[in-house]
């Protein structure tokens, strides 16, 4: 392959990803290795040092030049 076409094409896919202010945050699945707690609650809202599991990757995202930040979750049954 090219080496200029290579490096053409981590130029662009470069300028993408900087341009790229999205960050997707996954809550999904079931939690059965957290069980008994998930039992009552999703694994997402669990406890862990103070705040809930998935304020940690929101905050790592905030601090970053990430602004749109969206959780993809699945439905919960209460």
């Amino acid at each position: 392959m090219d080496k200029s076409f290579i490096f053409k094409l981590v130029s662009v896919i470069g300028l993408v990803l900087h341009d790229l202010v999205r960050g997707p945050v996954l809550a999904g699945g079931e939690g059965t290795r957290l069980r008994p707690l998930s039992l009552s609650l999703p694994k997402h809202l669990a406890p862990l040092l103070g705040r809930t599991v998935i304020e940690y990757p929101i905050q790592y995202l905030a601090v970053t030049s990430v602004r749109d930040i969206g959780v993809v979750a699945v439905a919960w049954i209460i």
